[in-house]
């Protein structure tokens, strides 16, 4: 899927890729001036990439590049009935596949209530993140991480923030990596 806006907004709602075979996911190609991923009405969000339960392919990789700025704000009810969380940027794999990787690119990246996640829950590798930017702004509970559920036994993705410019965290941020196996 390859996305070309000026402005690119996903208010609660969500754009996603799934693998739930022996394929790879597809990717998620974003070009915009300005991308926001944010909660409208009760509803978060949300763009992912999956690799399903029992399947063996990874997990399709995301690349958002902003010539102005990314926002990922607000939590909320998620759509598939997940319960209450953050507007986020994420991949998954729930199986034996790998987790996807997700690139940030953008001069301003701001994650106020919002998260960018690679998550494990099985045996596949998780999948890294890489925010590349000169301004980076972390408030309320935002998180960049990679981690991996208990009892997961793929290895957790790295987290890679480029950039020679301000990183600002707020009250209750986290930037994590869980320990390698």
């Amino acid at each position: 899927v390859s996305i070309r806006a000026t402005e690119l907004a996903v208010l609660g709602g969500y754009l996603d890729t799934v693998t739930a075979g022996s394929g790879n996911g597809g990717a998620l190609v974003i070009d915009a001036d300005t991308v926001r991923v944010e909660t409208f009405g009760p509803y978060v969000g949300s763009i992912t990439s999956l690799s399903d339960a029992g399947a063996t392919g990874r997990a399709g990789s995301i690349t958002i590049r902003a010539a102005d700025s990314v926002t990922v704000s607000g939590s909320g009810e998620n759509w598939l009935g997940g319960g209450f969380g953050p507007s986020l940027v994420a991949t998954q794999n729930v199986g034996p596949g790998e987790g996807g990787t997700i690139v940030v690119e953008a001069p301003r990246i701001a994650l106020d209530q919002g998260a960018i996640v690679a998550e494990g829950y099985a045996s596949g590798r998780v999948g890294s993140i890489a925010l590349r930017t000169q301004e980076l702004t972390m408030l309320r509970d935002a998180q960049v991480r990679s981690t991996r559920a208990p009892g997961a036994t793929g290895a957790s993705g790295a987290i890679r923030i480029e950039g020679g410019g301000v990183l600002t965290l707020g009250a209750r941020t986290a930037t994590t990596v869980a320990p390698a196996p």
